[in-house]
């Protein structure tokens, strides 16, 4: 069984995938919010957070997009596209409060797997460290990424 929420080792864990995919993974000076920036060749993307960055590399080197009549108008394209891979994956999800009454979260399920995150984007990283990293995921040892991102 997996159970497996978005937090900072989680964080670490999407940043190490991303490096690994030879992503660049940097903030800015100027900007006054911390924001992350994802950047491979011509291509860049920002988030505030490593597991959407993890989600959207993996949406651009499959090349996945959603037929135009698809798109759901209060969703961000990124996120309809993590819940047409979620669903792909053959994941339940729905949207609770039953893990925090402050909002809601997105919960996946696939037999006795639990994966919980804010967003759809944040959920997809979750399952793609899973399918990266394996069930013993919290076992990984890696450098701690998140205090040594560049700034430019």
């Amino acid at each position: 069984m997996v159970k497996i929420a978005d937090a900072i080792n989680t964080y670490n864990l999407a940043i190490e995938i991303i490096l690994k995919n030879n992503y660049e993974l940097f903030t800015k000076k100027k900007d006054e919010d911390y924001i992350l920036y994802l950047k491979k060749n011509d291509f860049i993307e920002f988030s505030e957070e490593p597991l959407s960055l993890l989600s959207i590399m993996f949406i651009k080197e499959n090349n996945i997009h959603i037929n135009k009549d698809r798109i759901n108008l209060f969703l961000h394209d990124y996120s309809s596209l993590a819940i047409k891979i979620i669903l792909e994956k053959k994941y339940k999800l729905n949207i609770s409060t039953k893990y925090t009454k402050k909002w809601y979260d997105w919960v996946a399920t696939k037999k006795d797997d639990v994966f919980i995150a804010q967003s759809p984007l944040k959920l997809l990283g979750l399952i793609l460290i899973i399918d990266f990293y394996g069930d013993d995921w919290y076992s990984v040892d890696i450098p701690f990424y998140l205090n040594e991102i560049e700034e430019r």
